[in-house]
C-alpha cells in the first residue's frame, strides 16, 4: 500500500502524482490550492481511508460547491481532531512550526506595559469620536458586533485602519491591503505601511494578525508566530531596521508586541480588552498605535550627508536615505563595500538620487557606462542619466547625481499593471542587446517605477519602467564567455549561477523571477541561499522543472489569476529542458497570451 500522506506538502505531492485520467490538471490545481490554505490537520482528514483509491474520492469532496463547509460541523471536527491525535502520537509529528516560533517568543519576552506607554502617541479623543460617529464608523461597529468568525474581523480591520490613518497622518501614510499576495494563499492581510519616499521599500509600521479569540496560549502563540513570519520576510527589504511594533487582535482583546530581528529581549503588553468604543482601553491603544510615528514604532531615520555640490555651482539637498547595502544576499558587486543611495532635491527643486558606489573604481565604471547609454536615444527616459559627479563633506569619495527618480514596484500592484511594466523592461533588454550590451543585474531593486518631476509616481495606467544601477553593464560578447557571477543571487538565471555565461535569455529569466517575487509579496523558495551556496542551482532547478513543486512552492503564494502566465513562463525556460535561447519576442508573447 502507498505511504499515507502526513501533511499538506505530502498531500499536494500526492495530488500532482496522480495520472491525468484520475485527476485532470485543473482539478490538481484547485485541490492543491485548497489544501495549501488549510492546516496539516485538515489535509490529513482526507487520508484516513485505508485504500489510496479512496483518498482521491475524499479529496474530490473538496471540489464540491459545499466541499469545505462540512469541515466546520462539530461532529466532523471532533472526529478529525481525534484521528489526527492518533497519527501525531504514532509518528511524533508537530502540526505547525508557526506556533512553535510563537511559543518561543512568548517564553523569551517580557510583559512591559510601561515600555509601550512611553512610545505610543497620545490618545486623540476628538479624532476617535469623529471616526466612530461617522456613517462608516457606525457601519463598522455593527459589522464588528455581528462578526462570527476571524475573516469578519479582518474585513472590519481592513476598513478601519486606512480611515484612521488618513485622519491621523493625512496623505503621508499609505495603507496597502495585500489580499491574495502573502505568506499563504488568499487570506486577508491587515498590512499598514509607510511610504518614506518614491524609490524605497515601504517601511512597515503596523502588522496585525486577527484571531477570533486570544484567550488560550495556543491562539496567542500562533498569532505572534504568524506576525514574526511576516516580519522576518519583510526584514530583508529593510536593512536599516531592527525592530517592529505589531499587534494581535481578537473580537474582545488586543495585544501589542515589540519584536527584534534577533528574537531576543522582545516585549509585549498583557491582553487588553477591546471593543469599538472610545472608552475601550484596547481601542485607545490601537488608535494611539496608528497615530504613532514610524520612528516611535521601530524605524530609525539614518544620518544624512551635508548638501552635495556638483557642476556649475549646483547643489543637491538630501532628504532621505533609501539604501545602505552590505548584505551578502544582494548584488555581488556590492560585496566590495557598502553602496549608499540618497534621495533629495536639486537647486531647481526637481527630485534626484545621489549614489555612493562601493569603490572609486566602481564609480568610474558606472559613470562611463551611463555616459555611453545617454547617447542612445531609444533608451531616453527608460534608464537613469548622470547629472554630475558631486562632493560632500560627509564622504571623502565623489558621489553620483542621477535622474530621473524611481520607486520600487509595490507588492500590491495590479497584476495587469505589473505585466505592463515587465513588458517595458523586456523592451529595454532588447534595446540594450541590439546595441550589443546586457545589464547584468536585473533585480527587483533595480527595476523601478518612474517618478515624475514633482516626485509623484505614475498611476497604474500611466506607469513607466526605469532601469537603474549601470555599473554591471557588459558587452554581450564578453558576457557570453563570463565564468563569473554578477547580479543578485535571488534573481540570477540558472546558467549565471553555474558560471556558464550571461545572455539575453538569462536576462529574461531574471525578469521572470522578479515577476514572481513581486506577485508573491517577496517570496522565492531559494531566498535564503546566496550565489556561493552549491544548493542554489539545484533548488532553483528542482522547483522550476517540476509542475507540482512549482505549484506548491511558488503558485501557492500568488493570486490565482496569475497562475497561467507564470506557468507559461516557467515552461518557456524549463520544459522539456532548461533553455537559454528564449527571445524577447517569445517572452513578451507568453506575458500577454
Amino acid at each position: 500500500m502507498a505511504n499515507r500522506p502526513t501533511g499538506v506538502d505530502e498531500a499536494i505531492k500526492f495530488v500532482w502524482n496522480q495520472p491525468d485520467t484520475v485527476l485532470q490538471s485543473s482539478e490538481k490545481q484547485s485541490l492543491s490550492a485548497i489544501l495549501a490554505k488549510e492546516t496539516d490537520v485538515v489535509a490529513r482528514r482526507y487520508f484516513l481511508a485505508l485504500l489510496p483509491e479512496q483518498w482521491v474520492g475524499t479529496l474530490k469532496e473538496l471540489l464540491a460547491p459545499t466541499g469545505s463547509s462540512h469541515l466546520l460541523e462539530e461532529a466532523t471536527r471532533k472526529a478529525t481532531i481525534g484521528a489526527v491525535e492518533i497519527i501525531l502520537k504514532k509518528q511524533k509529528l508537530t502540526i505547525t512550526s508557526i506556533k512553535d516560533v510563537g511559543v518561543r517568543l512568548m517564553e523569551s519576552s517580557d510583559t512591559d506595559s510601561a515600555f509601550f506607554e512611553e512610545r505610543l502617541a497620545g490618545y486623540d479623543d476628538a479624532a476617535a469620536n469623529l471616526f466612530l460617529q461617522s456613517t462608516m464608523g457606525q457601519q463598522v461597529q455593527q459589522q464588528w458586533a455581528a462578526a462570527s468568525k476571524k475573516k469578519d474581523l479582518q474585513a472590519c480591520l481592513n476598513t478601519i485602519v486606512p480611515l484612521l490613518l488618513s485622519r491621523c497622518h493625512g496623505e503621508n501614510r499609505k495603507y496597502w491591503d495585500t489580499s491574495g499576495s502573502g505568506l499563504r494563499g488568499t487570506e486577508l492581510r491587515i498590512d499598514c505601511t509607510v511610504s518614506d519616499g518614491p524609490c524605497c521599500p515601504a517601511h512597515v509600521v503596523t502588522y496585525a494578525e486577527a484571531k477570533f479569540t486570544l484567550i488560550s496560549a495556543t491562539d496567542q502563540a500562533e498569532a505572534v508566530g504568524q506576525l514574526w513570519q511576516r516580519v522576518e520576510q519583510l526584514s530583508r527589504d529593510q536593512d536599516m531596521r531592527d525592530t517592529w511594533t505589531v499587534a494581535t487582535i481578537s473580537k474582545n482583546h488586543v495585544q501589542f508586541w515589540y519584536l527584534k530581528r534577533s528574537q531576543h529581549a522582545c516585549k509585549c503588553t498583557p491582553l487588553v480588552s477591546f471593543s469599538l468604543s472610545t472608552t475601550s482601553p484596547g481601542f485607545q491603544m490601537w488608535h494611539r498605535w496608528l497615530a504613532s510615528t514610524s520612528q516611535a514604532l521601530g524605524y530609525l531615520p539614518p544620518e544624512l550627508p551635508s548638501p552635495i555640490s556638483f557642476g556649475n555651482e549646483q547643489r543637491m539637498h538630501v532628504t532621505a536615505k533609501v539604501c545602505d547595502n552590505s548584505s551578502k544576499l544582494e548584488s555581488s558587486s556590492m560585496l566590495h563595500g557598502k553602496v549608499m543611495v540618497f534621495l533629495g532635491k536639486l537647486s531647481d527643486n526637481s527630485p534626484a538620487v545621489a549614489k555612493l558606489p562601493a569603490t572609486h573604481a566602481l564609480l568610474k565604471q558606472e559613470e562611463n557606462n551611463i555616459s555611453q547609454i545617454s547617447k542612445w536615444p531609444e533608451l531616453t527616459g527608460s534608464v537613469v542619466i548622470l547629472r554630475g559627479v558631486g562632493q560632500t563633506k560627509s564622504f571623502s569619495r565623489p558621489i553620483l547625481i542621477l535622474q530621473p527618480v524611481g520607486r520600487l514596484i509595490p507588492y500590491c500592484i495590479e497584476h495587469e499593471a505589473l505585466l505592463t511594466l515587465i513588458t517595458q523592461f523586456t523592451c529595454i533588454v532588447e534595446q540594450l542587446s541590439i546595441r550589443g550590451y546586457l545589464h547584468g543585474d536585473l533585480s527587483y531593486y533595480n527595476l523601478l517605477q518612474h517618478v515624475d518631476s514633482e516626485g509623484r509616481h505614475h498611476d497604474d495606467q500611466g506607469m513607466r519602467a526605469l532601469l537603474v544601477d549601470m555599473q554591471t553593464l557588459m558587452p554581450l560578447r564578453e558576457a557570453a564567455q563570463a565564468d563569473f557571477t554578477t547580479g543578485t543571487p535571488l534573481f540570477m538565471g540558472l546558467n549565471v549561477i553555474r558560471k556558464q555565461g550571461h545572455c539575453v535569455s538569462t536576462e529574461l529569466e531574471t525578469l521572470m523571477y522578479v515577476l514572481i517575487f513581486t506577485l508573491s509579496g517577496g517570496i522565492l523558495p531559494w531566498r535564503h541561499l546566496d550565489s556561493d551556496d552549491h544548493n542554489l542551482s539545484s533548488v532553483k532547478c528542482g522547483v522550476m522543472t517540476s509542475s507540482s513543486e512549482f505549484f506548491r512552492r511558488v503558485l501557492t503564494y500568488v493570486p490565482k489569476k496569475c497562475w497561467d502566465v507564470l506557468d507559461r513562463l516557467r515552461k518557456l525556460f524549463f520544459t522539456p529542458d532548461y533553455s537559454t535561447d528564449v527571445t524577447c519576442a517569445k517572452f513578451t508573447a507568453e506575458l500577454h497570451l
